[in-house]
């Protein structure tokens, strides 16, 4: 029986994917260890905290609108058609009023319970106000990210996962007296800038598989 050869194309881009995934890790270890060396370590933990509120909701929404995406998308490109813009409008709606609800239920709770027992309320208070956004962007890019994959492009998602923690980290490590809602503010900075990179990608696999369609 004579061997098969493996698929160098495949090959190359499993090891894409992987060293995206490599890459797309690191900011989110890279930050505790910044505000540790940074900062004193109560205003670090106050940071942290007050971030962990916000990121733990994206997290959430980020997995759901992800997984959610890449379905509905693969069910009509499947069928080799796109959604139509009308029922796109209508997911993102709904995806952005689960967003707006998770984070209007979820981040005052766990402020309140992380703030009951600190010595700086308002100070964290503040700084969850300045995170508080980041659940909605995060809803938003990963549309993006989830049509990402669904038209066979994972190593971009892949890479900026962790992109919200990537500016607050940047700007902790040049700007050392930074004040912490500034740092804070970061977090939905990331995840814009997450979206931003991935309405790009989308953008240039929408433009690919239309024109293999018409043969161009």
């Amino acid at each position: 029986m004579g061997r098969h050869r493996p698929d160098v194309g495949a090959v190359r881009k499993d090891l894409h994917t992987a060293a995206a995934a490599i890459i797309g890790s690191l900011p989110g270890f890279t930050l505790p260890f910044v505000a540790a060396l940074v900062l004193e370590p109560e205003d670090s933990d106050l940071l942290l905290l007050a971030m962990s509120v916000a990121i733990t909701v994206s997290v959430i929404v980020s997995s759901a609108v992800e997984l959610t995406t890449i379905a509905e998308y693969g069910r009509v490109l499947g069928r080799d058609r796109n959604p139509a813009p009308g029922a796109l409008r209508d997911y993102r709606r709904r995806v952005l009023l689960f967003a707006t609800a998770l984070t209007v239920l979820v981040v005052p709770a766990l402020a309140i319970a992380y703030a009951i027992g600190s010595p700086a309320r308002g100070e964290f208070v503040a700084l969850v106000c300045a995170v508080a956004p980041a659940p909605l962007l995060a809803a938003i890019a990963s549309i993006l990210s989830g049509e990402c994959i669904a038209r066979g492009g994972p190593t971009v998602p892949i890479a900026v996962q962790a992109m919200r923690t990537l500016l607050p980290a940047v700007l902790l490590a040049v700007w050392w007296d930074a004040p912490l809602v500034v740092v804070a503010a970061m977090l939905p900075a990331g995840e814009a800038a997450r979206a931003v990179v991935l309405g790009v990608a989308v953008r240039r696999l929408r433009a690919q598989q239309a024109g293999a369609r018409t043969g161009r």
